[in-house]
């Protein structure tokens, strides 16, 4: 047990020495990703602001109001959303498609989990450009509150981390795992308070639709300060317990089934 806990602590240490070339790597995975194309990632800005002004019309349609809380809502939720299901999306996938690498590649295994997130934490940063643009456009002002945002923000990537670290293992043993995260994922998103609110379930006595749900505790983390709302001290602190428990967990799992990885890939 003694050697598990050393050798994990060395893999992890290694990654954070080695934090340049993995950064590096993910931006050149993002370039990669838009090669030969005018706008780039820029794409991702784009396909953002369509998808975020269909579904605030969506939210219109259905629950009445106008686009002026309604593109603000959406847009903060949806573009937080994807870095919080982005997350753990890779974190089912990346021992599974990183595959012989592992068997032939010198690289910390904790490096993996680390460069997948970065790869999301580069889109969302395409994706802030239109937070700024709908900040200024809806006349919502930038107040110190807005750095409570950037600390969920932080916190929802560190939570991230935890999660490939758990459940980077956990589906490179069993691989109904992914596809099952996938699943999940895509149900989430309608379960999540993107483009509905909370107050509007709550007069039908279904706001367990919202609470039981630990995404949304992270998403109005991020988007209650930006918006000037406020759900009380209960969505930091459990954002804040999700990246500790997370962390927490993921270091023990990867503790002792990081030898076994590699085969478990291999497979």
């Amino acid at each position: 047990m003694r050697d598990q806990w050393a050798a994990a602590r060395a893999d992890i240490k290694a990654t954070w020495r080695e934090r340049r070339i993995w950064t590096l790597a993910a931006l050149i995975s993002v370039g990669n990703r838009y090669r030969r194309t005018i706008l780039g990632p820029w794409w991702l800005t784009l396909s953002t602001v369509f998808f975020v002004f269909g579904l605030s019309f969506l939210r219109v349609g259905l629950g009445g109001g106008d686009l002026k809380n309604a593109v603000p809502y959406v847009g903060l939720g949806f573009i937080i959303f994807g870095l919080i299901a982005g997350g753990i999306n890779v974190g089912s996938s990346t021992y599974v498609q990183a595959g012989a690498q592992l068997s032939t590649s010198q690289r910390p295994y904790s490096t993996y989990p680390m460069q997948g997130n970065a790869v999301q934490f580069i889109d969302f940063l395409h994706d802030a450009v239109v937070i700024i643009v709908i900040a200024l456009f809806f006349s919502i002002p930038f107040t110190l509150a807005w750095g409570l945002s950037v600390l969920a923000t932080f916190l929802i990537v560190a939570s991230s981390i935890g999660v490939g670290l758990w459940l980077g293992p956990l589906a490179a043993r069993f691989r109904d795992v992914g596809p099952l995260v996938s699943m999940v994922m895509r149900l989430m998103f309608f379960l999540t308070p993107i483009f509905w609110s909370i107050d509007q379930v709550t007069t039908n006595d279904r706001a367990w639709l919202a609470w039981w749900n630990p995404l949304t505790y992270q998403l109005l983390a991020f988007r209650d300060p930006i918006l000037g709302t406020s759900h009380g001290l209960a969505p930091y602190v459990v954002t804040t317990l999700l990246a500790v428990g997370n962390l927490a967990l993921g270091i023990v799992v990867f503790t002792k089934s990081r030898a076994r990885i590699p085969y478990w890939v291999a497979e």
